[in-house]
């Protein structure tokens, strides 16, 4: 996998089997000079919507765009890799950044089994202020600087690892290696190697994560001595007491380090936090239950997962409306 453009088998079965012109997006993972266009969106007349990377794990992103037709003619956007599909021979060709044809290599939902290992983010984050749209932006707003301060921490079960920030890993024996080499320090079959097998991968390895959260005020001598301070607001005021629950996921590479595993959970959080502030404000205004409910499906036809955010509230008619239409949105091309 040396190509610096890869596509996903499936993503090329879609475009192919494409059977009237149309446009639509690419989505991806861009490491250094390379990209791996893992899926599609259609475009669609009359859409409001802005694309569908919120549903993606964390680092997938619109990275592309796609065009199946007889010809060409259709314009890329400036600095987006660009992929014409010829309806007729369907043929591929891929242009780079520069509108220069380029090479690219198709790799299999193997390949990327072997490749990226899924990280399932779990936590819970207690959400206590007034109930108002601005203290609720504001606290979030807080959670998320929290957060980029590095002032959380996760734990990854299956390795027995905790990563406390981008520098400082513990559990990991031999210094900062990478998650497969630890996986793999860990393995039974490891005391055994005559025996090990190598074998086809034909699903995704998922490693669970836990979401810490530093709760002390410090920890310094003067704040030991700082006596409480209690302030008495005689107005009247509601107040939010909830939780938002974490469960997200991030790809990443089996050869990344220990030290970059950080920097991905982070990432995957604050995207999280994002979204999760946008539903809750939602039901806020429709003045509904604040619970938001994650939902992880992985359709065959997509090649990928996906994640919905969904009010508690609503039906499960509803929900399973939304997936279907989401499923549709990132699997169909006609």
């Amino acid at each position: 996998m040396d190509n610096k453009i890869k596509i996903s088998e499936t993503v090329i079965q879609r475009l192919t089997y494409a059977d009237r012109p149309c446009t639509g997006r690419l989505y991806g993972i861009s490491e250094e000079n390379n990209v791996v266009i893992l899926g599609l969106q259609q475009n669609v007349p009359n859409d409001k919507t802005q694309g569908i990377s919120n549903v993606f794990p964390t680092p997938i992103q619109y990275c592309a765009t796609f065009a199946v037709d007889i010809i060409n003619t259709h314009s890329k956007v400036d600095g987006k890799l660009h992929v014409f599909c010829n309806q007729d021979t369907k043929k591929l060709m891929v242009f780079d950044k520069k509108s220069k044809e380029s090479s690219f290599v198709i790799v299999s939902d193997g390949d990327i089994f072997s490749k990226y290992w899924i990280l399932q983010l779990k936590g819970s984050i207690p959400l206590i202020c007034e109930a108002s749209k601005t203290t609720i932006q504001e606290m979030f707003q807080d959670l998320r600087s929290h957060v980029s301060s590095e002032s959380t921490a996760f734990k990854i079960t299956d390795l027995c690892t905790y990563v406390l920030h981008s520098n400082v890993i513990c559990g990991a024996e031999e210094g900062n290696i990478t998650i497969k080499q630890l996986f793999e320090s860990l393995s039974e079959d490891q005391k055994e190697p005559n025996r090990k097998k190598k074998e086809k991968v034909t699903s995704a390895t998922v490693l669970l994560v836990e979401f810490l959260q530093k709760m002390s005020v410090g920890g310094t001598e003067a704040s030991a001595n700082h006596a409480p301070l209690c302030i008495l607001d005689k107005r009247i005021k509601k107040i939010i007491n909830t939780y938002c629950q974490i469960d997200t996921l991030a790809m990443i590479s089996s050869d990344a380090h220990l030290s970059n595993v950080y920097r991905t959970l982070q990432e995957a959080l604050l995207r999280y936090l994002s979204q999760y502030e946008e539903k809750l404000l939602a039901c806020f205004k429709e003045n509904t239950s604040l619970k938001i409910d994650p939902y992880h499906f992985y359709p065959s036809e997509c090649g990928h997962f996906l994640t919905l955010l969904y009010p508690a509230a609503k039906s499960d008619e509803d929900l399973g409306k939304r997936k279907i239409w989401l499923q549709y949105r990132s699997a169909h091309v006609k």
